[in-house]
């Protein structure tokens, strides 16, 4: 009608195979987003059905973006009703791609507009890169919940969202800036499994964390380290030395990825609602300071060959510490990057 109103888009398949047809195999997308950003790997979710096959057998899948094959010899149960899921890579910028799912003699195509993004771009060779740029809490809880990278060493990090409600957090845009966030509150959290380093810390190079967030409504202001003196020589008091020995409590920490030695002591990166550090095994710690309600971009970075750690506030280097190699571990044994609300 010219004048009537327009439902919303169906992004799913409806199949009919009547009785005595002859078999055939049908692939059914449940939910694809027909546009992504230049740095997501948008989820597709489908389901294959081969008629001629019992449930359960496992057929074999290809993906392919604009014609050329991405994915070869996927084996994939066959399971009516429960989602199978595709992480598209290979798209290209500021164009449409042609996706399809083949199985058999059966095939699925659909268009994925990739759109070039300035905001936020991962330096290449990324371990792990989220961002919550054109999310939404307006999609179905599958994919609300799927948060997930894969870097260029094909390596899939993905967080469990656990205990959001939906309404108040989530998937939300931020008052002040209008840019989409992930709004972590009332109880909710973000894990991320994560083992930055298997065996030992790189001798050479480095690494980098960043951060973006937005401490608000904060009903705790304190530090996440506190200063204490000691005097080293008690018995000469002319040639005292004063050391300053900062004691952290990770349990204040709003981003935690900690590790813990022998001694059970803890090592690691945190940041809190007014300040951040980064400590070695050995004790070593740099430590930076912010304020609340307002956008903080913290980062990171080790410098294995010169042995410096250095942190910047919004892009202003606000600490640096040095550091031995051969005394010094880095948290190469934390296996999770956590952040919460309370």
């Amino acid at each position: 009608m010219a004048d009537g109103v327009p439902s919303n888009t169906i992004l799913t398949d409806f199949i009919y195979h009547p009785d005595g047809a002859a078999d055939s195999v049908y692939v059914i997308v449940t939910e694809y987003p027909t546009e992504c950003m230049s740095y997501e790997t948008p989820a597709v979710y489908y389901w294959v059905y081969n008629t001629a096959q019992p449930d359960g057998y496992k057929n074999s899948i290809t993906f392919m973006v604009d014609g050329s094959v991405v994915a070869d010899d996927i084996t994939a149960a066959q399971v009516p009703g429960e989602s199978l899921r595709w992480n598209v890579t290979g798209l290209q910028p500021n164009s449409k791609n042609i996706c399809e799912i083949i199985c058999g003699s059966g095939s699925r195509s659909f268009e994925i507009y990739c759109r070039h993004s300035n905001i936020f771009e991962p330096t290449p060779g990324a371990l792990l890169a989220l961002s919550a740029e054109g999310r939404t809490n307006n999609t179905s809880l599958e994919r609300r919940l799927d948060w997930h990278y894969t870097n260029d060493y094909n390596t899939t990090y993905a967080a469990n969202l656990e205990d959001f409600n939906w309404n108040n957090n989530g998937w939300r845009i931020d008052e002040d800036t209008g840019r989409d966030c992930l709004r972590i509150s009332n109880g909710a959290s973000v894990e991320i499994p994560l083992t930055l380093f298997t065996n030992a810390a790189p001798n050479t190079g480095g690494f980098t964390f960043e951060f973006e967030f937005k401490p608000y409504n904060l009903y705790s202001y304190n530090l996440l380290t506190q200063s204490t003196t000691t005097i080293k020589d008690e018995n000469n008091k002319e040639d005292d030395v004063v050391e300053i020995i900062r004691d952290f409590n990770s349990d204040l920490a709003i981003i935690s990825y900690i590790a813990t030695d022998n001694n059970n002591k803890a090592y690691g990166l945190c940041c809190g609602t007014q300040d951040a550090f980064f400590r070695m095994s050995d004790g070593k710690n740099v430590t930076v300071r912010y304020t609340n309600d307002q956008v903080i971009h913290v980062a990171i970075t080790v410098n294995a060959a010169k042995e410096q750690i250095c942190m910047y506030v919004n892009g202003v280097m606000s600490g640096m510490v040095a550091y031995k190699r051969t005394s010094a571990k880095l948290p190469i044994y934390a296996e999770k990057l956590l952040i919460n609300s309370e």
